[in-house]
């Protein structure tokens, strides 16, 4: 059995379904085992605001069906 990842940001604050999120950089868990391609178009999103689109059940948060990221890897930016 997994138990969910708690929905807060790297500050401690709440992310939401829908809310917007900061990406500061792509970590290295979710890129050391994928092909070089699929690493650079991943880096290009680093810096970026980004919708979460869906909090799967293990408590990753999804950007569309293209990639997710643990909720401590992004920072929200939804007033709290």
């Amino acid at each position: 059995m997994r138990i969910a990842l708690p929905l807060l940001d790297k500050h401690g604050v709440i992310v939401r379904l829908g809310g917007l999120v900061h990406i500061p950089v792509i970590p290295d868990w979710l890129v050391n085992a994928l092909p070089l391609e699929d690493v650079e178009a991943l880096r290009k999103v680093e810096g970026s605001a980004m919708r979460v689109t869906e909090i799967d059940q293990f408590g990753y948060i999804w950007f569309g069906s293209w990639f997710c990221l643990r909720p401590d890897d992004v920072e929200s930016l939804e007033p709290q």
